[in-house]
């Protein structure tokens, strides 16, 4: 657990600091980047619905997906990811939980216009990831461990995740450029 604790300390120093905001409404965003935890976002169904969705749109989405049970030896063998969509699991973390480099390639480089955090409890994976991504506009659901958001909204228990999403959206439609 003292690796757990430094994991927890490191996260605090990786955060974005002074994020300025250059979000001019939902229909200005070309680039979205999604981070979220296997148990949340990984049902095939849904995220067709959801990649479907942000492409008909003319959005380029790119997503990572922490899987706890990649790696482990009693884990099913990896299945072919979606279009945009990378899986990484423990072996791809280091000793305090901190994604290796390989495993953000995607977003390195890059400035997403939005970033959707899809993490309802702090699990360090994705936290670490949601913080390495750089993003004009961060997105979540509420969790003190991600302060550097620019808009989070609490999830109600008994809400399935894609109505969540589709409220996250309706958000994000309002917002407009002043």
């Amino acid at each position: 657990m003292i690796a757990n604790s430094i994991g927890r300390y490191l996260l605090q120093f990786g955060r974005p600091r002074g994020n300025q905001i250059h979000f001019n409404g939902w229909n200005s965003v070309r680039q979205v980047a999604v981070v979220g935890l296997k148990n949340e976002i990984w049902n095939a169904d849904f995220w067709e619905r959801f990649t479907q969705k942000i492409e008909a749109q003319g959005k380029q989405l790119t997503a990572a997906v922490f899987d706890p049970d990649i790696g482990r030896s009693n884990s099913s063998p990896e299945t072919a990811s979606g279009q945009g969509l990378h899986r990484f699991g423990r072996k791809d973390l280091d000793l305090f939980s901190k994604p290796k480099p390989k495993v953000l390639e995607a977003f390195s480089g890059r400035v997403f216009d939005l970033l959707i955090c899809m993490a309802e409890e702090p699990v360090l994976p994705v936290l670490f990831a949601c913080n390495s991504v750089q993003s004009r506009f961060r997105v979540s659901c509420y969790e003190d461990s991600l302060s550097a958001c620019d808009l989070m909204l609490i999830r109600p228990a008994d809400m399935e995740l894609e109505v969540f999403i589709e409220q996250v959206f309706g958000y994000l439609e309002q917002i407009n450029a002043a």
